[in-house]
């Protein structure tokens, strides 16, 4: 359940409008929360509206103000109007953090040999052109409003380190991680910063993440890094409202780890995935000496 916790004293982002995307569940939904906590007024969007609202009402009922505006992030029409609404919201749009995202594992995603050329532009769509477009206006109506501010982009340690059979999340989450230091190279002359936050396991509350960080196998191939466990909602929140605020002004184009020391690990054991069709590694491993491999 979130934190029913009161408006600090001494508020961070007092004045400000922050807008999040995918902010009506998991780290979206920690991130707005805190951000309100914070002193914003907190723009939450995503798909379904009884969540938003619920998300909303949670945070009036601790004293924060925030607004709900339903959008599909990957349709320029729907993100140009809820950028629009956060603009108008009442306070300067001065903070954006891009969440939303899709996680493909077993639907779709896999060596990219196996990957079909229509999940490849779906994971693309949901994992890159989504940044795309909430940059695209977002950063826009920040240069507009002429009050600087923060970018914080939640991202994956999948943009560093390769992930075995995730080809297609990885390519985007890599690409995602190009764009900050882009873009923060080049608002920064409007006072506008970008960062990126790398992700290690966190656990986002779906069903499908529960299923699978339930699994025994899922525990062994983890249990020896990211500090033994994996990590809350909370922890990111905490980062991005850092990122958010003044006190990390001269930070920009940063890629910020936060995966409990997995990318300082010299090996990070990943779970079980699957041979191509028809082709064994244990049959292509017989013919590694006439091949000359390695």
């Amino acid at each position: 359940m979130p934190s029913q916790r009161s408006v600090p004293s001494s508020p961070r982002l007092e004045g400000r409008a922050i807008l999040v995307t995918g902010s009506t569940r998991g780290i979206g939904r920690a991130i707005a929360e805190r951000a309100a906590l914070e002193g914003a007024l907190v723009v939450v969007t995503g798909r379904d509206a009884s969540a938003g609202e619920m998300v909303v009402s949670s945070i009036e009922a601790t004293g924060g103000r925030a607004l709900f505006h339903p959008a599909d992030v990957t349709r320029a029409d729907e993100v140009e109007a809820l950028v629009a609404a956060a603009a108008d919201a009442g306070s300067v749009l001065r903070g954006l953090v891009v969440n939303a995202a899709s996680v493909e594992l077993g639907n779709g995603d896999g060596p990219v040999t196996e990957i079909e050329l229509a999940d490849w532009e779906r994971m693309m769509t949901a994992n890159l052109t989504s940044v795309f477009l909430t940059l695209k206006f977002g950063l826009r109506a920040m240069v507009d409003a002429k009050g600087g501010g923060s970018v914080v982009l939640i991202g994956s340690l999948a943009a560093t380190r390769g992930l075995v059979g995730m080809d297609g999340y990885t390519t985007a989450k890599g690409g995602m991680a190009a764009l900050n230091r882009s873009v923060a190279t080049y608002y920064s002359r409007y006072r506008i910063r970008c960062n990126y936050v790398s992700l290690g396991l966190v656990d986002s509350g779906t069903e499908r993440a529960v299923r699978a960080m339930q699994s025994s196998e899922f525990r062994r191939a983890n249990a020896a890094w990211q500090l033994g466990r994996i990590g809350r909602p909370e922890e990111v929140a905490t980062v991005a409202a850092h990122l958010l605020s003044d006190e990390s002004s001269f930070m920009n184009g940063a890629q910020v780890p936060l995966d409990g020391g997995a990318f300082a690990a010299s090996h990070k054991p990943q779970p079980s995935v699957g041979d191509l069709p028809g082709i064994s590694r244990e049959a292509w491993d017989e013919v590694d000496g006439e091949v000359g491999v390695g």
